[in-house]
């Protein structure tokens, strides 16, 4: 993944922030079809949903603050 410069847009680096939840969500989704530790299921449910409210804060965030028409 790209790294963030001094030269780097706060949209572009937001964007990467976005990716990077998204990213992990998806990683920890995906654990959860193959473990079948009930308490590394936990876990991984509970690391999911954090990343997913992540997700979703910066999301709408972005949305608020550089896509005002929508």
């Amino acid at each position: 993944m790209p790294r963030i410069t001094r030269d780097t847009k706060l949209t572009d680096a937001w964007q990467m922030a976005i990716r990077r939840e998204k990213a992990a969500f998806d990683f920890y989704t995906q654990a959860l079809e193959v473990v079948d530790d009930p308490a590394l299921k936990s876990l991984f449910t509970y690391l999911a949903g954090e990343e997913k409210k992540h997700w979703t804060m910066l999301q709408d965030e972005y949305d608020k603050h550089f896509m005002p028409d929508n």
